[in-house]
């Protein structure tokens, strides 16, 4: 069971977290290590030994231990990306003749193997700290006791874990769910470049064949350090475009999947916050507070039309918000801004994919509904491959408050069933690694644990079907290896009619050779996007 589910099960609501009180952070994050400062559990009078009992102690320690996952979810956007706890340091204030610091520590690890099961077990200091100076440890304050101030002795308890360490499911995965040999890639690659085709849509032919001359191995960090030494080049020069775009296939399918993508992936948002700079109308970043956490959103409206009608892009599993934002110039020049964010699990996305994960899209109406500048009665959302699931799911959450959806590419069924998920590892539309991007999104770390997941995700299984809904307009190819076009027609045979595009001869999201990604969104998607946006 996720750590996530345990804690709705113990009926705990994490509180956001307190911020820091001097001049250090809540958390560091270093490879796929996460270091904590210390937390205290407030202003609690007494000294154990003295005024207060073991159990007392227990009960704050575990209150200290809530405190630190409040701090890791908001970092990670879920407990569930924790594979470890590593380190546990507790202090307790305690009279010199105290000595059972470790049961009352012991209020914090239950905690943590409560929540993280056998993951949350781990190595442990438990020392008392016996007050009396002003000192810090690790950033956290640790009050005095009994300080001739004139003043009446006010002892004060503050017992903390004061350095906790976890192990992040980022782990690097090898490149080994192929479906490529090294040499392979490399020609596939360089193919597509030339051809303009995903993931390198928008990279220069020689810029590819430059990164896959250096290109040694299929190890994720190996095309981390080869797509990014052409980014470097590119950002010496100035050219913040190309290099955002080596950046972003660097860190290409997930940021999540080894060191070395995720300083790509920084990397790649630098570069673009240069490049959007020079553009006009200008790209705003939008910082939503959710849940203790934020929404990283980008949103671009049209010069001259007040309130604008708005277009709600999500990127699908291996895209990001910043292509989404990219692509705007087609609905701009007809007077309609676009809004984009990261789908869950991808990107800076502050929670993972999960049933009612789309309370984070809602939580994103909420404040479009709070800009005078945009038309909130005019907005259709527009989901891509993995996220028209989502768009799917807000036609039927927030079908109020949409004018349509665009479901391009459709998974809602089908999908996530283990039988469909073992046979679409090995499509060759995928460049590589498909098996472990997917499993990003999630957070799971097994295959066992990854095809257990997906089913409950099914519209079927949520009992969405027969719901009403916003329109919809459903594309795709009958030919699709990734995502079942069975799924498709079930979405259409159930609910509200919907408009419907299939390619006979597509594949994923319904590309082929007379119908390439962008004359599919030309003549198909955004003429219907349009039409319901009047």
């Amino acid at each position: 069971m996720s750590a996530e589910k345990r804690l709705k099960e113990l009926g705990i609501q994490l509180a956001a977290p307190t911020p820091p009180v001097a001049n250090y952070v809540n958390a560091v994050r270093t490879g796929n290590l996460l270091f904590l400062a210390g937390k205290g559990p407030g202003a609690v009078k007494g000294k154990l030994g003295a005024e207060l009992t073991v159990e007392q102690g227990y009960q704050h320690a575990r209150s200290v231990g809530l405190a630190l996952l409040a701090v890791i979810k908001a970092e990670l956007g879920s407990l569930d990306r924790v594979s470890r706890v590593v380190k546990l340091l507790g202090m307790v204030n305690g009279t010199p003749e105290f000595s059972d610091q470790p049961k009352v520590i012991n209020g914090c690890s239950d905690l943590f193997v409560e929540v993280f099961g056998d993951k949350g077990k781990h190595a442990r200091s438990a020392v008392r700290h016996p007050g009396g100076d002003r000192v810090h440890r690790r950033g956290r304050r640790c009050c005095p006791t009994g300080e001739k101030t004139g003043q009446k002795e006010t002892p004060v308890k503050q017992l903390a874990a004061a350095a906790v360490l976890a192990a992040v499911s980022s782990l690097s995965f090898a490149q080994s769910w192929g479906p490529r040999s090294l040499e392979e890639l490399k020609q596939e690659t360089i193919r597509r470049a030339e051809r303009n085709m995903g993931p390198l849509a928008g990279i220069k032919a020689e810029d590819a064949r430059e990164a896959m001359a250096g290109l040694k191995s299929l190890e994720p960090d190996e095309w981390a350090a080869a797509w990014s030494r052409v980014g470097e080049r590119h950002l010496q020069r100035g050219d913040y475009y190309q290099a955002w775009h080596s950046f972003n296939v660097a860190r290409w399918p997930s940021e999540r999947l080894s060191p070395g993508k995720q300083r790509a992936y920084a990397r790649a948002l630098e570069a673009f916050q240069q490049y959007a700079r020079s553009l006009a109308p200008p790209i705003e970043t939008l910082r939503i507070p959710f849940e203790g956490a934020e929404i990283v959103a980008y949103l671009r409206l049209p010069a001259n039309a007040r309130p604008a009608p708005l277009v709600f892009g999500i990127n699908g599993l291996d895209s990001r918000k910043e292509e989404v934002i990219a692509q705007a110039d087609a609905y701009l020049k007809n007077g309609v801004g676009v809004f984009a964010l990261d789908m869950p699990g991808t990107g800076q996305a502050p929670i993972l994919v999960d049933v009612g994960a789309e309370r984070m899209f809602s939580r994103a109406l909420d404040y479009l509904q709070t800009r005078p500048e945009i038309d909130a009665k005019r907005i259709v959302v527009q989901g891509r491959s993995w996220s028209g699931y989502w768009a799917a799911v807000m036609a039927y959450t927030e079908k109020d408050r949409l004018r349509g959806a665009v479901v391009h590419g459709v998974g809602i069924h089908e999908y996530y069933s283990p039988e469909w998920q073992k046979k679409a590892f090995s499509t060759r539309e995928y460049l590589f690694d498909v098996y472990p991007a997917r499993a990003s999104v999630y957070g799971t770390r097994s295959m066992d644990e990854f095809l257990a997941y997906g089913p409950r995700l099914s519209l079927l299984a949520r009992g969405m079907l027969e719901r009403a809904s916003a329109p919809m307009l459903l594309v795709n190819g009958e030919r699709d290896s990734q995502q079942p076009i069975a799924d498709l027609y079930l979405l259409m045979k159930h609910g509200d009619p919907k408009d419907v595009w299939v390619n006979p001869q597509g594949g994923h999201m319904g590309r082929s050779e007379r119908w390439p990604d962008a004359r599919v969104r030309a003549e198909v998607v955004e003429p219907w996007v349009l039409s319901h946006l009047k």
